[in-house]
């Protein structure tokens, strides 16, 4: 089995690795959400969840450089590094821990921003999301506060860690996907509704519109698909038994930030852009977007003299299923 000083070594380096890419992807959401022509309001929230989350990550990547450090350099007096990392009721490793399930909410309650805006603020649409995430913080709550209750010695696995922990996965796991799902259905119909407008205006096989595929793609990077297959994962190796834990724990702790910034860097610097032009009688240019860079004001254009959304929907929703809102 591999040793708990070993484990945390690899994963540290895991860790490190994810929180390169994080730090890459955090700087190009700034600069598209600086740049970005939306609600004020919006854009704000949007902002200090994006910066929350690099700061919540960033101090779980400071926080075990600090354990490394202490275990393989100030740790002769204890027994070493493996008696260091098996001390679980540490400051150091509640503070891990802590930051690790609040990463987490986080990344749950942005998510379950973007379905909100996406539903046009249906508080029926996201009742059950809001009820597992109230779930959520009670049981990480009780998680963290587990490591307390442990004795030097005692391993993460412990009755009272695993308790709490298992619920808090499977909870996170249900409310990621309950919210992906929601997500993905109403991309896809205001997608179908947005090239049924193109080609009520422009006729029938003008344009190929954008592809149920190309949308389901986009919906899963949206919803954040990439942190449930993490904590699924994590889940899977942390049944084993095996110390080797720490590896996907300490990467899900830097994914949790990747998925949602990627979206918006995603988005804004128009990486998934389908267009199609078509000209009308008087030689002017109509235009729907599925995704447009981030200088554009809108994300649906039909025409230059009559720029309407499809019954129901506005400027500001087509925004908020494409930048995720």
């Amino acid at each position: 089995m591999l040793a708990s000083d070993k484990s945390s070594l690899i994963a540290l380096w895991v860790e490190a690795m994810f929180h390169g890419i994080y730090t890459v992807l955090f700087v190009g959401c700034l600069y598209v959400l600086i740049y970005m022509r939306t609600a004020r309001t919006t854009r704000r929230v949007i902002v200090a969840a994006v910066v929350l989350m690099y700061l919540l990550c960033s101090g779980h990547m400071a926080v075990i450089l600090a354990r490394a450090y202490l275990a393989f350099t100030k740790s002769e007096d204890i027994g070493g590094p493996k008696a260091f990392y098996m001390r679980l009721n540490t400051p150091l490793n509640l503070a891990q821990q802590a930051l690790f399930v609040v990463s987490g909410i986080v990344a749950d309650c942005l998510l379950i921003f973007r379905c909100f805006i996406i539903y046009e603020k249906s508080l029926i649409a996201c009742a059950l999301p809001a009820l597992l995430l109230v779930a959520s913080i009670v049981c990480g709550g009780f998680y963290v506060h587990a490591f307390t209750l442990l004795p030097p010695g005692q391993v993460g696995r412990a009755a009272v860690v695993s308790l709490w922990l298992r619920p808090y996965i499977c909870i996170s796991f249900a409310t990621n996907v309950i919210v992906t799902a929601l997500i993905a259905y109403r991309i896809i119909h205001l997608t179908r509704r947005m090239t049924n407008v193109w080609d009520r205006r422009s006729g029938p096989g003008s344009s190929s519109g954008s592809s149920i595929y190309s949308t389901t793609i986009l919906a899963v990077i949206e919803s954040g698909a990439l942190y449930s297959a993490s904590l699924l994962i994590f889940l899977a190796v942390y049944e084993s038994g095996t110390n080797a834990q720490a590896i996907p724990c300490q990467a899900m702790a830097q994914i949790v930030g990747i998925a949602p910034t990627l979206i918006v860097v995603q988005i804004g610097l128009g990486l998934s852009v389908e267009k199609t032009r078509s000209s009308h009688s008087h030689g002017t240019s109509t235009e729907i977007s599925v995704q447009m860079p981030v200088r554009h004001q809108h994300v649906l254009v039909i025409s230059d003299v009559d720029q309407k959304y499809p019954r129901g929907m506005n400027s500001e929703d087509s925004y908020a299923v494409y930048a995720g809102k």
